[in-house]
């Protein structure tokens, strides 16, 4: 993870500490999505830098 979307992250979890409300948990759970999905980007194209 980059610095910034570590910095990002924590000032997302204070906001949440802040505010908890649904709209936000909706918000986080699309990040973390989003994260998951350019994880498994990443995996993959290692994956493929490996075998080629």
């Amino acid at each position: 993870m980059k610095l910034e979307q570590i910095i990002f992250v924590k000032e997302a979890v204070s906001f949440i500490l802040r505010k908890q409300d649904i709209l936000v948990k909706e918000v986080i759970s699309f990040i973390m999505k989003k994260q998951d999905n350019f994880l498994k980007e990443v995996v993959s194209f290692l994956k493929k830098l490996l075998v080629s």
